[in-house]
């Protein structure tokens, strides 16, 4: 609970319109990327690109054992404020890269063209 029936209603109703006609891609720009670079005894093995996964962790029953956790956000900026919001956070003094587990940072802008125009920080972490 804690939310209005109007609150309620009005996600139904933008979520059966999202649903009407065929899916439309979303594209992003990655935007002050952050990373640290990985120990080579960490690296997964890899096939032709692909992470090789042993067969009897691969059974559709068992999980995989986790990896990373990742952190999205959504900000919708608007256009006016756009390139501000993008300058505020490329010069903050950023602390990641000294935190325990920190593995990458990544901004990702919407195509501003697109309905919905959003801006997503990302944050992956060990």
């Amino acid at each position: 609970g804690g939310t209005s029936i109007t609150a309620f209603v009005s996600t139904m109703v933008n979520s059966a319109l999202v649903l009407r006609g065929p899916p439309r891609p979303a594209f992003y720009d990655g935007l002050l990327l952050q990373s640290t670079k990985p120990d080579a005894d960490d690296l997964p093995t890899l096939i032709d690109g692909w992470r090789s996964v042993d067969d009897n962790v691969a059974d559709g029953v068992q999980t995989f054992p986790e990896e990373c956790f990742v952190a999205c956000n959504q900000f919708f900026v608007p256009s006016d404020n756009a390139v501000a919001f993008e300058q505020r956070w490329a010069r903050r003094e950023s602390k990641l890269k000294e935190c325990e587990g920190f593995v990458a940072f990544c901004m990702l802008r919407r195509d501003g063209t697109a309905k919905g125009h959003g801006t997503v920080p990302i944050a992956v972490e060990e």
